[in-house]
C-alpha cells in the first residue's frame, strides 16, 4: 500500500495515517455490506455473488470491491428502494434533531488536511464546478463505503450517505449556501465553500459543510467543518471525523497520483 508523505490528516489532534485511513474504509464496508444482506440484497465480488457469510474472511480490499460492486448492482433505485424504511427513520431523526437546535448555535466536526504540491484555490474552484462525469458514481464509492447515492445537479450535490456514521444513511442535498447563512469563516483564508443540509422531502436543515483553504508553503491546508444542529447527538459528530478522515484522505490520495503520474 502506498503510504503518502506528502498527505498528513489531523483528527482531534491525532494524526490519522493513510494505511488507518484504508483499514478504517474497510470496517465501515463490513458494516455496509452485513446491513444490506440484512435488508435482502446480493452481495457481488468479481462479478460473482458473495456468501455474506464469509464477508469476515476478505482482505480490506476485497472489502471495499466487494461494497462498490454489491451496490453497483443494485443500481440508484434500486439503493433507494432497499433502503426506503431506513431512510424514513433517518429523515425523522433528523427532523426531531432540528426541532430541538437552533440555528445560531452549532456543534462542529472537525479535521485538518494537508497535502504538498498541489494549489488550494484549484481544488476549491472544482469543490463547485466539477461535472458528473468527473466525481462518477466510482469515485464516488472509492471516496467512503457509507456513499450509496450521488449525482451533481447544476452546483447541488445529492447524496445518500450515514452521516457520521451514525445510525440509518439519510438521502439529502448539499445546495450553496449565502455567506450570511449558517458559520461564518475566517476572513483569512483563501476560499470557503459552504452548502446547506436539504432532506429529501425539501426541509431545510440548519446544518453546515464549509471547508477552509489555505496556502502553505509547500501545498495547501483545508481545514475541513461540518456544522450540526445544536442538539445532534455527540456520536454522530464525532463519527463524522471519520468519514472526513476517509472521504479526503482517499480524495487526496487520487489527486496526489494524478499529479505525480504527470510528472
Amino acid at each position: 500500500m502506498t503510504e503518502y508523505k506528502d498527505l498528513r490528516l489531523t483528527s482531534n489532534g491525532q494524526n490519522i495515517s493513510f494505511a488507518e485511513v484504508q483499514h478504517i474504509a474497510a470496517k465501515r464496508a463490513v458494516h455496509v455490506l452485513q446491513e444490506m444482506s440484512e435488508l435482502g440484497a446480493n452481495l457481488y465480488l468479481d462479478n460473482k455473488k458473495l456468501d455474506p457469510n464469509t464477508i469476515y474472511t476478505l482482505s480490506d480490499l476485497d472489502l471495499l470491491q466487494a461494497c462498490s460492486e454489491s451496490k453497483k448492482q443494485l443500481g440508484r433505485q434500486g439503493i433507494l428502494d432497499l433502503y426506503a424504511d431506513k431512510l424514513a427513520k433517518s429523515r425523522q431523526m433528523w427532523h426531531e434533531i432540528a426541532e430541538k437546535s437552533d440555528d445560531k448555535n452549532f456543534k462542529l466536526s472537525h479535521v485538518t488536511v494537508e497535502v504538498d504540491g498541489i494549489d488550494p484555490e484549484l481544488v476549491a474552484k472544482q469543490m463547485v464546478t466539477s461535472s458528473s462525469d468527473e466525481l462518477n458514481i466510482d469515485i464516488a464509492y472509492h471516496l467512503a463505503p457509507d456513499h450509496f447515492v450521488f449525482d451533481l445537479i447544476g452546483n447541488t450535490q445529492e447524496v445518500m450517505e450515514t452521516i457520521g456514521h451514525y445510525k440509518e444513511p439519510t438521502w439529502f442535498q448539499l445546495q450553496l449556501a449565502t455567506e450570511k447563512q449558517g458559520p461564518k469563516k475566517d476572513p483569512e483564508c483563501l476560499a470557503a465553500p459552504k452548502a446547506q443540509f436539504v432532506l429529501d422531502d425539501g426541509f431545510r436543515m440548519p446544518m453546515y459543510a464549509m471547508h477552509q483553504f489555505y496556502a502553505t508553503p509547500t501545498g495547501m491546508r483545508i481545514e475541513l467543518g461540518l456544522y450540526f444542529p445544536s442538539a445532534t447527538p455527540d456520536e454522530a459528530v464525532v463519527g463524522h471525523r471519520e468519514h472526513f478522515v476517509l472521504e479526503f484522505g482517499n480524495n487526496m490520495a487520487l489527486a496526489l497520483d494524478r499529479l505525480h503520474s504527470a510528472k
